[in-house]
């Protein structure tokens, strides 16, 4: 599993307004369609109930926020949104890289 993507599983469920929230609507946004994005949100709740961030990993979620795209993943700089590789739940559907 991709080293943030753990950190989003671990820290998605916190609460409202944290940026690794953010992170993960972010990139489960990417999905190609309304269901997938649905069942990606749905996963990582699961994942969490019952994790809180830390600082640090707010932190990290808040500098990887700037830099993480959908444009991004479709071009395979996962690195962008503290992904290591290409997540098999992450359907991006038809983007072009720029």
């Amino acid at each position: 599993m991709p080293w943030c993507l753990g950190l989003m599983l671990a820290t998605a469920a916190a609460g409202c307004g944290n940026p690794c929230d953010d992170l993960v609507n972010k990139i489960c946004g990417c999905n190609a369609n309304d269901t997938a994005v649905t069942a990606c949100k749905n996963r990582v709740s699961a994942d969490t109930l019952y994790s809180s961030p830390t600082a640090e990993q707010k932190n990290v979620c808040a500098t990887l926020n700037d830099t993480c795209t959908c444009n991004a993943l479709a071009c395979g700089d996962y690195a962008a949104c503290g992904l290591a590789k290409s997540d098999p739940n992450v359907d991006l559907g038809t983007q072009t890289c720029h």
